[in-house]
């Protein structure tokens, strides 16, 4: 903050609006990990606090401009946009457009991660402990659902989708994003943010079990792997001693152990009625959840097949889908409930690929952090939050569920810049020019 050193007044103003920004930020994480109707006004607090603060801080802008996670994103965003011209059902493409707002949280929370080095920790540890209060929630749930509890802590969950205030489909999707955040430290770190990392992830992985949700249990399990394998090629890059990601994975597989038995019931249920559901739609019985879930991948595969280039227009997917299989109309979702397959029906390989394509940038970017902050530390939790949200893709529409959007925002936007100075310190930023 070199400009501003001669000026005690303006610098201490110019620090309350950089911890401005950090609230706004901090706010944001929380919100995304609430019930949907506070995550859909996350990405309000950083616009507020931006546009008041644009006088100050328009050259920093300019930096979202170098990012190929923040190109690609308004590309896409441009793309479903066009693809509402040539859309059968208009409304349901506007809302689906209108989701897309979350993704602004890659431009709208670089100040808050530019302007200070401590902002995309506070961040990150505001997502953990919003993930948390859900966890506490769930508790909550399962004693009001298991004892006869208060009504209002039931939620309308049954006894094996203990999901509290969640959806408990898309509680899958987002508590797997939970637990990308908290394994890298919890199996490659050290000292007190290990053992932190270890009760975060245990936690994590019962409220996972909890919900009843078997996309988010396949997709958390492929997470663990991957972070295991990741740990393992370290410690032999390394050659340092495994006891530390061993010790770590040991606990978390204890802990699924016991999660398992304790809802054994509750599992085996769900998995057997996974496996009539699949038995029956091979033969042309889509009934259930999964049997639908298998008829809306076949007839998003179809539309593309039929519309390969551009696709049947943002919002077409379900009015196509029906149109084709009228006799099954009243399976087919709004959705595809595969993110990948969805945009594929509604936007063709143009979408498709673009929408691979800032998944392979946020990637990129996440390494860089990882590098930068340390692998067994909380800077990897966007980055290997970001994977688990990739795994659960063919189970879940990100960009179309409302509270799936919101945490996929803030966690690209966690991934979407370089390790770089903090603007504030380094350039006198603040200073206003006439």
């Amino acid at each position: 903050m070199r400009a501003d050193a001669g000026n005690p007044a303006r610098q201490r103003w110019a620090e309350h609006w950089v911890r401005a920004h950090v609230w706004a930020g901090v706010l944001a994480g929380v919100l995304v990990t609430m019930p949907t109707s506070l995550a859909e006004i996350a990405v309000a607090p950083p616009l507020i606090v931006g546009a008041l603060f644009f006088p100050w801080t328009r050259r920093l802008w300019l930096e979202t401009l170098k990012s190929p996670v923040v190109a690609l994103l308004l590309l896409l965003g441009a793309w479903l946009t066009l693809g509402l011209l040539g859309s059968p059902d208009r409304r349901l493409g506007i809302e689906e457009v209108g989701n897309f707002r979350f993704f602004a949280a890659a431009v709208l929370l670089l100040p808050a991660q530019r302007l200070t080095p401590t902002g995309r920790g506070r961040i990150i540890a505001a997502m953990a402990v919003g993930f948390l209060a859900g966890n506490v929630v769930q508790a909550l749930n399962a004693w009001a659902v298991l004892a006869d509890g208060p009504a209002v802590l039931r939620f309308g969950r049954d006894a094996d989708r203990l999901s509290g205030w969640w959806d408990p489909a898309v509680a899958g999707t987002i508590l797997t994003a939970a637990l990308g955040l908290h394994l890298p430290a919890a199996l490659m770190g050290r000292g007190r943010t290990r053992a932190v990392a270890l009760v975060g992830a245990g936690v994590t992985i019962v409220a996972l079990l909890a919900t009843g949700s078997r996309g988010g249990w396949i997709a958390s399990a492929g997470l663990l792997a991957i972070t295991a394998v990741v740990a393992g090629v370290r410690v032999l890059r390394h050659k340092s001693g495994a006891a530390a990601p061993a010790t770590g994975l040991a606990v978390l597989v204890l802990v699924v152990a016991v999660a398992v038995f304790l809802f054994r019931g509750e599992i085996g249920h769900r998995l057997s009625a996974a496996r009539e559901q699949v038995a029956r739609a091979v033969d042309g019985r889509y009934e259930g959840d999964d049997g639908a879930r298998l008829l809306m991948k076949r007839a998003a595969l179809d539309a593309f097949a039929a519309h390969p280039i551009i696709g049947v227009g943002t919002g077409g997917y379900a009015h196509w889908a029906r149109e084709h299989f009228p006799d099954e109309a009243a399976h087919i979702h709004d959705h595809a409930h595969d993110t990948l397959l969805h945009a594929a029906a509604s936007n063709g390989l143009i979408g498709a690929g673009l929408l691979l394509a800032v998944a392979v940038a946020g990637l990129v970017r996440g390494v860089g952090w990882a590098a930068h902050g340390g692998w067994g530390t909380y800077a990897a939790g966007p980055l290997f939050a970001l994977v688990g949200l990739l795994l659960t893709t063919p189970f879940d529409t990100l960009y179309v569920s409302a509270s799936a959007a919101a945490v996929a925002g803030v966690v690209l936007a966690l991934c979407a810049y370089q390790p770089g100075p903090c603007e504030f310190e380094g350039r006198g930023l603040l200073r206003r020019r006439g």
